[in-house]
């Protein structure tokens, strides 16, 4: 698990970058637009993700809906760019960018490898649902309690 520092690094990171994306958004051609329009929507659910992580909020399952749809979102654009861009194939996320298109290739890397890791924590949701703030300790306990009692 990275630490808030990371984290406040990378939403920055993204915020400055779809910033800057959509400055040049009124030069492009119209194929160019689609691809940074949809680019933007899933850098913008990454800067949430984020957000939502370093402020420590639970998700909900409709978040954890919208996390795994927009990470479908983000393998097919990784796809396109990297057939668009062949030289990609070779660039790691770990190496530090030195173009745009680089740029790119490892802010989508980052946010898939971040929706991987929601969608695992959607998974132990899934097992152990969690509601902050309805119920407590004790009153769950009793719950538990009662749920181990034979039927009179």
């Amino acid at each position: 698990m990275k630490s808030n520092t990371e984290l406040g690094s990378q939403a920055n990171a993204v915020h400055g970058f779809r910033t800057w994306l959509t400055s040049t958004l009124p030069g492009q051609t119209e194929e160019s637009r689609e691809f940074s329009d949809q680019l933007l929507h899933a850098l913008q659910i990454y800067g949430w993700e984020l957000e939502r992580l370093i402020d420590g909020d639970p998700a909900t399952q409709d978040w954890f809906a919208l996390v795994a749809t927009t990470a479908i979102l983000a393998y097919m654009l990784q796809d396109d760019f990297i057939e668009a861009n062949p030289s990609l194939r070779a660039y790691l996320p770990s190496d530090e960018p030195k173009t745009v298109a680089e740029m790119i290739a490892r802010l989508l890397a980052d946010a898939l490898a971040q929706f991987k890791q929601s969608q695992n924590e959607m998974a132990e949701y899934l097992e152990e649902p969690v509601v902050p703030g309805v119920l407590t300790e004790s009153v769950q306990s009793s719950f538990a309690a009662q749920a181990n009692q034979p039927l009179a």
